[in-house]
């Protein structure tokens, strides 16, 4: 039996939100086009450096990606992440919505997004004005009813900041193949071997039905800072045990000045599970509270081999 290292440090009881007002900074980049500016009509940026898709709409419904080169046309998330995969770079999602959507703005998703192959980031004032979720009842019978909001996969860098991230339900999908057990892990968000920064979110009211309701981790390094877990599940599920309704991870977490609050599991480790040889944890003035299991340890970490 393998075990992994799980270090826990709680140096405070309590943890709340400070909301922070952010300037948005654009970053530098380097077009082809000399002195375009982001989001100037029919940019295009020169492959390696860095370039900033601005998202103008809630709509899901628009999927070209060079739409999000155009200051004129009507750029979604699912079309500015296609442009990012396409263009190689660092590059930056921001949201400027071309129409009031009131204090919460929403993108419901009606299908998966497309999965986030290299390194990017998304960025946004706060969870309290943005919420990204799948547009489904979860009580739907038809099995591509069920998904996550975030997919990220290879050995690429992703930052995640300031958005609210809702209703994913990760379900197998194709039962008895290879890809059954991604299927059914990370509610929220499901990483593959990437370096994946988490700051002033929340991972809330997502399910899983194997490991993860939050956020699943494979392979890779994931840091949650400022941010919330909560309200997550996972299980049952035909593969196996499930464990972490908030988190699970089988490499490096770090978890800073954040909670993890009223998850739960139908296995252990209602809060966190860390599994395998490589699974190191830390946490640092954050709260683990509240989290449920049906097995073994809810309110805290949970086993580290479970």
């Amino acid at each position: 039996m393998t075990k992994g290292l799980f270090c826990v440090r709680l140096d405070v009881h309590t943890w709340r939100r400070v909301t922070l007002l952010a300037v948005l900074t654009l970053l530098p980049f380097t077009p082809l086009l000399e002195h375009a500016d982001v989001g100037a009509p029919h940019v295009a940026y020169a492959q390696g450096a860095p370039a900033v898709y601005v998202v103008t709409s809630t709509d899901d419904s628009a999927i070209d990606r060079l739409e999000c080169l155009d200051v004129e046309s009507h750029c979604s998330l699912r079309g500015a992440i296609q442009a990012a995969n396409a263009h190689a770079g660092n590059d930056t999602i921001r949201f400027r919505f071309a129409t009031s959507c009131g204090a919460i703005c929403t993108i419901n998703l009606n299908s998966p997004l497309p999965d986030i192959i290299d390194s990017l980031t998304i960025t946004w004032l706060g969870p309290e004005n943005l919420v990204i979720r799948r547009n489904k009842d979860n009580n739907s019978t038809t099995l591509t009813d069920y998904y996550r909001v975030f997919t990220i996969r290879g050995d690429i860098t992703v930052s995640l900041t300031g958005l609210f991230i809702s209703n994913g339900f990760a379900k197998v999908v194709h039962p008895n193949t290879s890809t059954e057990g991604d299927e059914a892990s990370g509610g929220g968000i499901l990483i593959r071997d990437a370096t994946v920064t988490i700051t002033n979110c929340v991972i809330g009211s997502n399910a899983a039905e194997f490991r993860g309701g939050g956020i699943t981790n494979y392979r890779g390094t994931l840091t949650v800072v400022e941010s919330e877990i909560v309200n997550n599940s996972n299980g049952p599920t035909g593969l196996g045990e499930p464990t972490g309704g908030g988190i699970y991870t089988s490499n490096l977490l770090f978890v800073r000045r954040s909670a993890i609050l009223t998850n739960d599991t139908f296995g252990r480790g209602g809060g966190i599970v860390a599994f395998g040889p490589d699974a190191n944890v830390n946490v640092e003035n954050s709260t683990i509270s509240g989290n449920t299991a049906l097995h073994g340890d809810g309110s805290g970490g949970g086993p580290s081999d479970p």
